[in-house]
This record gives structure tokens, C-alpha cells and sequence, in this order.
């Protein structure tokens, strides 16, 4: 009988040729507020993000708020937080208090009705809503529907954040790769490789100790501090931390080959 797997993943990706770098853009407003580490970015250490969001894909909005928990470094009484200009802040609150903010392109000054010591931590939540952008195939959410004509969406991550640091031979082809893991949490289990179809391309056993803590999960890079690098860029990434049932996985990976013109035989 076969046994479905206790986690999947699904990727779209595509190995790029080596290419001269054109010369950097001038910077604009925008990309100052992004990248600039000022005075509201460097008093503070952000913490984690809890989201709570509901994301309608008929419709194409989310709605909903992130919880933010920061350490301040420096007494202060503004933050800034990022948030797409396309979307809208319906408002923050920290604990019961609403909270003044400013907002200028895709950043947000959060100001406080007192001052915020170094050294504590404190939690705000970041209430927001509207229609995330698409564009292309990278960067933020995609909408659309599925094999039976159901509506989905998805995030996309940014190329940008996934470019390749090395070269290898195969260039400029995209492919449909999935992953499956034997079900348990203690012993040896199987990892299966499939790139665009149902057949097994490779195998591998990897120990698995129910006691061992969640660590951090790379993608595109041998490991945390590894030395080999993934080149190339991923269009979408799916992962599933339940069983998946082989027509689920095959009814997946044919939508991703059609979404992105990639022949498969899932």
C-alpha cells in the first residue's frame, strides 16, 4: 500500500546563463526608505512577526494584522516599519491604544504617546488590508485558479532575494521539482526527488530525532553557512506539512507546469 508523505515541496526554478551585471540604477526615494538603516531602523531590533491573515482569492485582497515584537537599542518614541504602498493601514495598536503613524511610500513611522526604553521589549499590532501587487512571476502574491477551475493564491518570493552566487552547465530551463518525506518522527526516513513527473528521480535517508529542535530552513544554499549555492531563480515555492495524497501531488505539480509553460507528466 502506498504510503503518502508526512511533508512535501514543490518548486518551479530555472538554472540562468552567466551574464555581464548591467550598471546599478540611481537609487530612488523608495529605495533610500528600504534600504536606509536611519535613525528609526537602528533604534530598535526587530524580534519576530506573527501573522494573522486572511487572504480571500476570489476577491484578491488579505486583510488582517501582523503582530510585531521589537527590542528597542536607544530611548525613542518613533519606529519605522515596512508596508507596499498599494496597501492600507487600518490601524496599529499598542496594547489597547491606537497609535499615530506617518506613512511616505512604502514606509510607515510609528510615533508613541511615550518614550520607549533601551533594552525592553514591546509588541505593537500592525493592522493592514487591500490587494497585493502582482508582478510578473516574482514578488508577492499570484491569484488565479486551479485544474477544477477553483480560485487560489500564493506568495511569490522575490528573484531578487534568490539569485544564484555560482554557475553550472544547464542554463535557461525551467522545471517543475517536487519532494516527498517518509511519515514518523524517529529513524531513518526516505526523501524522494521528482522534476516534472511522477517518476522517481533520486532517493535519499535521512535521520530524523523526534527530540531535535526546529532549525532554520535554506533554500538555494547548501545549508545555514554552507559554501554551495543554488544559480538560477525560483519562481514558487509550495510546502505542505501534512500527508498529501498522490492525486493532490500530481493534480499540483500538472497546475505548475501549466502555469508556467513547463511540459510535465505528474
Amino acid at each position: 500500500m502506498n504510503r503518502f508523505a508526512s511533508a512535501a515541496v514543490l518548486l518551479v526554478l530555472s538554472v540562468l546563463p552567466a551574464a555581464q551585471q548591467p550598471a546599478p540604477a540611481a537609487s530612488t526615494r523608495a529605495d533610500v526608505l528600504r534600504g536606509e538603516y536611519g535613525r528609526y531602523r537602528a533604534n530598535n531590533d526587530l524580534l519576530f512577526y506573527h501573522l494573522d491573515v486572511r487572504v480571500d482569492p476570489a476577491a484578491k485582497t488579505i486583510s488582517g494584522k501582523n503582530t510585531i515584537r521589537f527590542r528597542m537599542l536607544a530611548d525613542d518614541t518613533r519606529i519605522q516599519l515596512d508596508l507596499y504602498a498599494n496597501l492600507n493601514v487600518d490601524k496599529i495598536l499598542f496594547g489597547a491604544t491606537p497609535l499615530k503613524y506617518e506613512r511616505e511610500l512604502n514606509a510607515v513611522f510609528v510615533d508613541f504617546p511615550e518614550r520607549l526604553r533601551s533594552g525592553r521589549e514591546y509588541a505593537i499590532d500592525f493592522y493592514y488590508s487591500g490587494t497585493p501587487m502582482q508582478t510578473g512571476r516574482f514578488g508577492g502574491f499570484t491569484f488565479g485558479t486551479d485544474l477544477a477551475d477553483e480560485p487560489y493564491s500564493m506568495m511569490r518570493p522575490d528573484t531578487n532575494e534568490f539569485q544564484a552566487q555560482t554557475t553550472v552547465a544547464t542554463t535557461s530551463t525551467w522545471v517543475v521539482i517536487a519532494g516527498r518525506l517518509d511519515s514518523g518522527t524517529n529513524g531513518n526516513k526516505k526523501s524522494t526527488v521528482y522534476i516534472n513527473s511522477a517518476s522517481v528521480k533520486a532517493t535519499a535517508m535521512f535521520m530524523i530525532d523526534g527530540n531535535s529542535t526546529i532549525g532554520a530552513l535554506t533554500v538555494g544554499a547548501e545549508r545555514v553557512s554552507g559554501t554551495e549555492f543554488w544559480t538560477g531563480q525560483i519562481a514558487r515555492i509550495l510546502i505542505y506539512d501534512g500527508p498529501m495524497s498522490n492525486t493532490d501531488f500530481a493534480t499540483t505539480g500538472r497546475a505548475l507546469g501549466e502555469r508556467y509553460g513547463i511540459a510535465t507528466t505528474f
